[in-house]
């Protein structure tokens, strides 16, 4: 008996294997490797960021912000364009931050006209470094299949297939939607980003923040208001403090846990070093 196999499927019915592999196949031959965040150990856990919903969960005041500009500039570096959907700072702070990482000018010198010259003259010459990271604010009339379009439209002026898009953070956006039931605004915010996902075939890094509770030993049920982000999410990265490591004054020593990996291991424990001044994160031995 031969098999028949539905040449185009219709995804309102049951759809036989061979009919969808070919699209699982083209869907990872396009991204056949993820874009590296610059931390090693935690691009051998992934395989750098593949398409999917990328959850970085921590306290406040840790560095999460600097930790997705940072994995944007990486990005940058591979030609690779990033969009940065922001409801937390105004894009102008932001500019300022990424130069500043780029230039490797510490914030300190931020507060002084010598500091901002010297920012400026950086600027210039981290222009293409700078230039694949676009910046938007965030509203409540931002949604993921705007921002995903967004990204697309960088993706096809740079010529290439794939982008980084980043949301900061997934609470704050949901708290500006007109929705009564802040659970019900978070799903459908990370309901969007999974849409987003699927359109533009891109990776999603979103921040998120975590119940107190969560705060010393984050786990995935930290994640705060919704469990939705523990079972729709393909990765699930954890900050937290080590006050058991010391690593100097001007430095903090931070644990990432990957605490879910749709595609790989789970609970590997990154020992990072976060520099506030540079707004640098790094791997322990390799600062």
């Amino acid at each position: 008996m031969t098999a028949v196999i539905n040449p185009t499927p219709d995804p309102q019915s049951p759809i036989a294997v061979p009919a969808l592999l070919p699209g699982f196949l083209q869907l990872r031959r396009t991204a056949r490797n993820g874009i590296k965040t610059g931390i090693r150990g935690l691009d051998e856990a992934l395989g750098g960021l593949f398409p999917g919903l990328h959850i970085l969960g921590a306290k406040p005041n840790v560095g999460k912000t600097a930790f997705a500009i940072q994995v944007c500039l990486r990005a940058a570096k591979a030609l690779f364009p990033s969009l940065y959907l922001s409801f937390d700072e105004s894009p102008t702070q932001l500019a300022g931050r990424a130069a500043a990482v780029a230039a490797g000018i510490p914030q300190s010198r931020l507060r002084t006209e010598e500091g901002l010259e010297e920012l400026e003259a950086a600027a210039e010459q981290c222009h293409c470094d700078l230039a694949p990271l676009r910046l938007l604010g965030g509203t409540a009339e931002v949604s993921g299949t705007t921002a995903a379009a967004a990204l697309r439209s960088m993706m096809r002026t740079a010529g290439v297939d794939s982008g980084l898009l980043v949301v900061d953070f997934l609470q704050v956006w949901a708290s500006r939607r007109s929705s009564a039931d802040f659970r019900k605004a978070v799903s459908e915010c990370v309901t969007e980003l999974q849409q987003a996902v699927r359109e533009a075939n891109i990776p999603v890094l979103a921040i998120a923040a975590l119940n107190r509770d969560g705060y010393d030993k984050p786990s995935l049920s930290s994640l705060r208001e919704t469990s939705d982000l523990e079972f729709l999410a393909d990765s699930v990265l954890l900050l937290a403090e080590n006050p058991e490591r010391q690593v100097g004054s001007m430095r903090r020593a931070m644990d990432l846990t990957v605490a879910k990996n749709r595609n790989g291991p789970v609970g590997k424990t990154i020992p990072l070093v976060f520099d506030g001044e540079l707004g640098r994160w790094s791997e322990e031995g390799f600062f």
